[in-house]
C-alpha cells in the first residue's frame, strides 16, 4: 500500500508600510520684528530711562529684544519680540501720562491759586 501525501500551499502576503512624510515645520524668522523691540527698547531708554517706572518696563523689554535677536527663530522669538515691543508701547504712554500730568497740574493749580487770591482781594476791598 502506498500513502498519499496532500500537498497544502499556503500563499504569504507580504506588504510594505505606505511611505510617511515628515512635515518639518518651517520655524518663522521673527528677526526683523526682534530688531523693531531692540531699537524701540533703546530709543525707549534714551527718552524714558530718568523714570524708575518707566526703568520698571523698558529693562525686561530690553533684555526680552536681546534674546530674540540672537535667537530669530521660533514662536518663542516672536512671543519675546512681541512682549518687548508692548512693553516698551507701555513705557511710551506712560511717559506721555507722566509729562501731561507734570504740564497740566501745575497749571491748573496755578489757576485755582489766582483765582482764590483775586477772591479774597475782592472780599478785603469791599
Amino acid at each position: 500500500g502506498g500513502q498519499q501525501q496532500s500537498l497544502t500551499t499556503s500563499t504569504v502576503v507580504v506588504s510594505q508600510p505606505a511611505p510617511v512624510t515628515v512635515v518639518r515645520n518651517q520655524e518663522v524668522d521673527y528677526s526683523g520684528k526682534a530688531m523693531v523691540a531692540l531699537v524701540l527698547a533703546i530709543i525707549g531708554l534714551i527718552f524714558c530711562g530718568g523714570s524708575l517706572i518707566l526703568l520698571a518696563c523698558l529693562i525686561p523689554a530690553l533684555i526680552l529684544a536681546i534674546i530674540a535677536v540672537s535667537s530669530p527663530r521660533g514662536d518663542s522669538a516672536g512671543k519675546n519680540a512681541g512682549i518687548s515691543i508692548g512693553l516698551t508701547i507701555l513705557s511710551g504712554v506712560c511717559f506721555v501720562v507722566i509729562v501731561i500730568i507734570a504740564i497740566v497740574v501745575p497749571i491748573v493749580v496755578a489757576g485755582l491759586a489766582a483765582a482764590s487770591a483775586a477772591a479774597t482781594a475782592g472780599s478785603l476791598a469791599g
